[in-house]
């Protein structure tokens, strides 16, 4: 029926940085086997596990290499069938949606001028072919040259509309905003 938080932060103080923790709430959620499917395509084994569960409460920790951006969660109840035994999809939540937020870490330089290069530092790293964005105050979105997996920073280069002032920053990566 929920996710809280909708927006689950970057927790850079923690030790390795990570995710916070997320909750799910619902009904009958209690199973033999409780498995949270985050829409990656993952075999049903190597799906993660719930930290705790109850019938009407969920909590799972995020590993500190899921990608920022929009995300889909789904409570599975496998069943183990056949001779041998082998998971099968049983039971599946409906769909629910939560966004993991990145964090700015710096950015360079702090004063921009119209065809300047702006560096921006990120955390997490990008996964993938991932969809980043930089946002400058109410300017058009900038789109920056195709960033590397694994990249925690990106350059993008300052567009020639652009007026000298005090911006807020912001970065968008699938879909979810830095704060």
């Amino acid at each position: 029926t929920s996710i809280d938080p909708q927006m689950v932060i970057w927790n850079a103080d923690s030790s390795p940085p990570t995710w916070d923790e997320v909750t799910i709430k619902g009904t009958n959620l209690r199973a033999v086997d409780v498995r949270v499917d985050l829409g990656e395509d993952l075999e049903l084994d190597i799906l993660p596990k719930p930290v705790s569960v109850t019938n009407d409460k969920i909590s799972i920790k995020l590993s500190s290499t899921t990608p920022s951006g929009l995300k889909q969660v789904r409570i599975i109840h496998p069943l183990q069938i056949g001779t041998p035994k082998k998971l099968h999809k049983g039971l599946e939540s409906n769909i629910a949606f939560f966004i993991l937020v990145p964090n700015i870490i710096s950015i360079n330089p702090l004063s921009l001028v119209a065809g300047s290069k702006l560096v921006v530092q990120f955390e997490p790293a990008l996964s993938g072919d991932q969809k980043v964005k930089v946002i400058v105050g109410t300017y058009k979105p900038i789109q920056p040259k195709t960033p590397t997996s694994g990249s925690n920073n990106i350059e993008v280069t300052i567009p020639k509309e652009f007026e000298a002032g005090t911006y807020p920053l912001r970065i968008r990566i699938d879909g979810a905003e830095s704060q």
